[in-house]
């Protein structure tokens, strides 16, 4: 490890250096605590008994050899205050831990596991031009075993269920809610983790106005480089050792100002962190995809480092989403007054490359479930609002993001204490919405239309965004060879003859109807469009959607 690299906030390796690491006929364990008076370390190896750990290099770190430990043995380091006072601590470096409500480390050699995966590594490809559907769970209430109700699946049995559901339902990611115990932002309040992991505070402020948030949690103190080290040495650690894609980092706004409030000002260290952080792992991962949660309208999250931005590839854009639930929340009668809702993102969307989530976020804390959301006096309406819903987000520019179980139109909120109600899938509706969601993940992926030109002006073209009469909307995506229609009905009266002007020559093929009768609507297959000349008339039902396929024909 570059020592001081570790300690500008340079290094991004520290791992390779900390924690438990097998040595010869046995391991060596190294941990960071500069203010400890004395740390001993304590495993299955010796009974629980402790075995001092010595002061190495700058006296900041301290080691030990264990001759007859090994692999798969569980340990923790016993760490003294200049007052004599001890806690036992999990390892901040560990690469394997125990399972809750235990709390030990668990030594592990990650040399053990041989990846398979280098032609996929080969392949990746910038996602910027490319599908980007994510379906975000949680591992532990995605399924429950079938054996033991109150049992989670580990990951090896998770990924035999997940990944052909993923396939099946056209999802090309999957995002796994945090399982790491560590935040670039924040952390806990486990005595037996990060607080006060030296007896002081090391990884935390040591003042309590910026020590805390309003999670209750603490904040990581950046402008320490042990601290920024830490963190990205983290980051790496999961996209080097576990392949994996990319990272979503929370709270981004707190990153950016002080407590996440603008009003007192931008936190310096925590901004250069981020850009240090961001660039870094590009550097060394190019095809890794980093994301941002913000909140905030600071400009250029996804702006180069280089150029002065944070570095990030995508912002979650929750101004969209927020303003288009309020939308879909509101009665039908009032929604001709608030187009703005839904036309206020394209005003803001070039200038960041924005992702639109419906995240988990959304389904807990008395929120009520994404169909629960919806506006709505029977069940048939909220799932036709639902579709609708997933209509216009599927065509409106950005990538796509999914929390679990809104595939299946669950009415019940997220409790990651249980698992998904799997079992509404034997009813009609929540089967067609399901199938609904199915076809629409497919049509995504399908046309270039819908993803290619995401963050260029010339792929999006409004046709009718501010009609007085009805909530209706049109607009087309497109890319040179390709053109696709959407008509979004949010009103509660069917549209007839409702007419849009076409370029002339131009063939229109109905690509999909949210209000038919296989997805859950009273729509039958007959024909619900005429084209005269250069107009399209079309009939359209309340509370649904239209996607056309429009093709230039030689005249």
């Amino acid at each position: 490890m570059d020592f001081y690299g570790f300690y500008t906030g340079q290094e991004f390796e520290a791992y390779v250096y900390l924690g438990a690491h097998l040595e010869g006929n046995g391991v060596v364990f190294r941990t960071f605590a500069p203010n400890a008076f004395q740390i001993s370390v304590i495993g299955d190896f010796n009974q629980w008994q402790e075995t001092p750990m010595k002061k190495v290099y700058d006296g900041n770190f301290w080691e030990c050899h264990v001759e007859n430990a090994g692999q798969g043995m569980k340990y923790k380091y016993r760490i003294y205050d200049k007052n004599g006072n001890s806690l036992d601590h999990c390892d901040p470096y560990a690469f394997y831990s125990d399972l809750r409500p235990e709390t030990a480390s668990i030594i592990y050699d990650l040399s053990n596991y041989k990846f398979s995966d280098k032609p996929y590594l080969r392949r990746q490809q910038n996602t910027e031009h490319r599908p980007l559907n994510i379906y975000e769970i949680h591992a532990g209430s995605w399924k429950k075993s079938e054996n033991e109700a109150e049992r989670f699946y580990n990951y090896r049995e998770l990924a035999n269920l997940l990944i052909p559901y993923l396939v099946e339902n056209h999802y090309n990611f999957v995002e796994l809610m945090p399982l790491n115990e560590y935040l670039p932002v924040h952390f806990a309040l486990n005595d037996f983790a990060l607080l006060k992991y030296d007896g002081t505070a090391l990884y935390e402020y040591p003042h309590s106005d910026v020590g805390f948030n309003e999670w209750g949690s603490c904040n990581f103190m950046h402008s320490r480089g042990e601290v920024r080290s830490f963190l990205q040495s983290s980051a790496y650690y999961w996209l080097k050792e576990f392949h994996f894609d990319g990272l979503r980092v929370d709270a981004v706004s707190n990153l950016i100002y002080w407590q996440g409030m603008k009003e007192r000002g931008e936190n310096q260290a925590a901004i250069r962190f981020i850009q240090t952080m961001n660039a870094g792992l590009k550097q060394r991962c190019p095809n890794a995809i980093l994301i941002a949660e913000d909140s905030s309208v600071y400009p250029g999250v996804t702006a180069s480092v280089n150029d002065g931005g944070l570095g990030f590839d995508y912002k979650w854009d929750l101004g969209w989403m927020n303003d288009t639930l309020s939308y879909m929340q509101a009665p039908a009668q009032e929604r001709k007054k608030q187009c703005d809702k839904l036309t206020f993102s394209m005003m803001y969307f070039y200038h960041e490359h924005y992702l639109l989530p419906l995240s988990h976020d959304e389904v807990v804390h008395g929120k009520a479930s994404t169909v629960q959301k919806m506006n709505g006096d029977t069940y048939e309406e909220k799932f036709a609002q639902a579709r609708l819903l997933y209509m216009y987000m599927y065509a409106h520019p950005g990538k796509k993001l999914n929390f679990m179980g809104n595939e299946i139109g669950m009415f019940r909120e997220w409790d990651e204490k249980r698992s998904l109600d799997w079992e509404l899938l034997a009813y009609p509706q929540h089967e067609k919405f399901y199938r609904f969601m199915r076809e629409l993940n497919y049509i995504y992926a399908q046309y270039p239309a819908f993803y290619e030109k995401d963050y260029e002006q010339g792929g999006f073209e409004w046709l009718d965004c501010q009609n007085s009469k009805y909530a209706v909307y049109a607009f087309i995506r497109k890319t040179a060879n390709q053109k696709i229609l959407t008509v979004l009905n949010f009103d509660e009266m069917d549209l007839y003859d409702y007419n849009i002007a076409l370029p002339q020559n131009t063939q229109v093929t109905l690509l999909l109807d949210s209000a038919n009768e296989l997805w859950g609507g009273n729509s039958t297959k007959e024909k619900n469009y005429t084209l005269k000349k250069e107009i399209l008339q079309i009939n359209i039902k309340h509370f649904s959607g239209l996607y056309f396929i429009l093709d230039s024909k030689s005249s």
